[in-house]
């Protein structure tokens, strides 16, 4: 009998959603990774997305943007010790305007 683990790589890649499925796992590996790395800041970081060998990372706020900055060599020799080679280079970008990083609704804004 034929293992899962065996059958599913050939399956996705009929399906045409092989490297779809392959960037979601590095975009959550390395979210993973980057949480171990930064415990503290895991709310102000994001891995977003993965394509043509490059990881794009956004940060919250400066802080969370300098401190990924340090930790991008440890990030990226951590996916490649998990199998990720297909990623080449971590970008790092500050975003601002997102609205996933509104506020939570329980959170008093102050004036």
């Amino acid at each position: 009998m034929d293992r899962l683990s065996d059958l599913l790589p050939g399956t996705l890649s009929r399906k045409g959603v092989a490297q779809p499925a392959r960037a979601a796992h590095i975009v959550y590996t390395a979210q993973e990774l980057i949480e171990a790395l930064l415990p503290r800041m895991a709310r102000d970081v994001a891995a977003r997305t993965f394509e043509g060998g490059t990881l794009w990372v956004d940060a919250r706020n400066a802080a969370a943007l300098s401190m990924l900055r340090r930790v991008q060599p440890q990030l990226l020799s951590g996916l490649h010790s998990r199998g990720f080679t297909l990623v080449q280079r971590v970008v790092v970008l500050r975003r601002q305007a997102d609205p996933e990083y509104s506020l939570p609704e329980n959170t008093e804004k102050t004036s």
